[in-house]
């Protein structure tokens, strides 16, 4: 590759191109104690569907599936999961 160093993306004053953001689904949102956790889905199109649950808003955990079928069945055993903790549905 034959790039001017100035145009390299470590070159000092280099500015990249801003990224597109990616589609995101939110399959639900659960609420205690005044505190929320989000489920969403954000798609990397032909890499998979990542599932991403989000505490008070903040990313806790993901994890990218090949199919959004496995992302959303992880999703459903955690809304479980917390349900059974006496966290409740929340729009």
């Amino acid at each position: 590759l034959n790039m001017p160093e100035d145009d390299a993306f470590y070159a000092p004053g280099h500015v990249g191109q801003p990224c597109a953001p990616r589609h995101r689904e939110r399959l639900w949102r659960l609420r205690k104690n005044h505190r929320t956790v989000d489920a969403e889905l954000l798609y990397h199109g032909e890499a998979g569907v990542e599932i991403q649950f989000l505490y008070n808003g903040e990313m806790a955990y993901g994890r990218r599936w090949p199919v959004r079928a496995l992302a959303i069945a992880e999703a459903d055993d955690k809304r479980q999961e917390l349900e059974r903790a006496g966290w409740v549905a929340h729009w």
